[in-house]
C-alpha cells in the first residue's frame, strides 16, 4: 500500500503489471488480506472475479453490502463478486437463517458452503492444502466443490 499510495496509476498498477502474463496464463490467483486496501483495490480492478468469504453473521452480511457498493461505484460491472458462506456452524440459529434466506445477500453465493471445522486451522500445522492432508473430511469436500464451482464459472466467463 505505501509503495502503491505514492503512484499516480494505483488502482491500475496491478493490472499493468500482470498485463505480460497474459500470453502464459489462462488464470492468475491474488490472495488478499480482507479490507479495501490500496492493494485489494488494485487487485480487484484487475480481476475479472472476486471471490468473497462470507461468515453467516449480520456484520460479514453488511461487509458484502459495503463491497458490492463499493466495487458498484467504482468499477461498474468489471468485476464479479462471488460470496460464498464459510466458517458455516449449522449449530447456530444464526448461520441457519442466513443460509436459507438468499434474500440477506447483496449478491446471490455460490452454493457451496464450507463448515468451521478444524482441519481449515490445521492448514498452518500441516503447512500444507486441507485438500492435501484431509481430502474426505467434511471441509476437504466442501473446497473441492467450491474450486469446482469457482471453475466451472471461470469456464462459462471465458467462453
Amino acid at each position: 500500500d505505501t509503495v502503491l499510495d505514492a503512484r499516480t496509476d494505483a488502482s491500475r498498477r496491478v493490472s499493468k503489471l500482470i498485463a505480460p502474463l497474459e500470453q502464459h496464463y489462462d488464470l492468475l490467483v491474488f490472495d488478499c488480506a480482507p479490507g479495501l486496501s490500496l492493494i485489494a483495490e488494485s487487485v480487484m480492478h484487475a480481476a475479472d472475479g472476486v471471490l468473497v468469504p462470507v461468515i453467516p453473521t449480520t456484520l460479514s452480511l453488511r461487509t458484502l453490502t459495503m463491497l458490492h457498493d463499493h466495487c458498484a461505484s467504482q468499477m461498474g460491472s468489471a468485476v464479479a463478486l462471488l460470496p460464498f458462506l464459510s466458517m458455516v456452524d449449522v449449530r447456530r440459529r444464526l448461520h441457519r437463517d442466513v443460509c436459507n434466506d438468499p434474500s440477506m445477500f447483496a449478491v446471490a453465493p455460490l452454493s457451496t458452503r464450507v463448515p468451521y471445522a478444524s482441519q481449515v486451522e490445521r492448514m498452518g500445522v500441516e503447512r500444507a492444502p486441507l485438500c492435501a492432508f484431509a481430502p474426505s473430511s467434511l471441509a476437504g469436500r466442501a473446497y473441492a466443490g467450491l474450486w469446482r464451482e469457482v471453475h466451472s464459472a471461470i469456464t462459462a466467463t471465458a467462453k
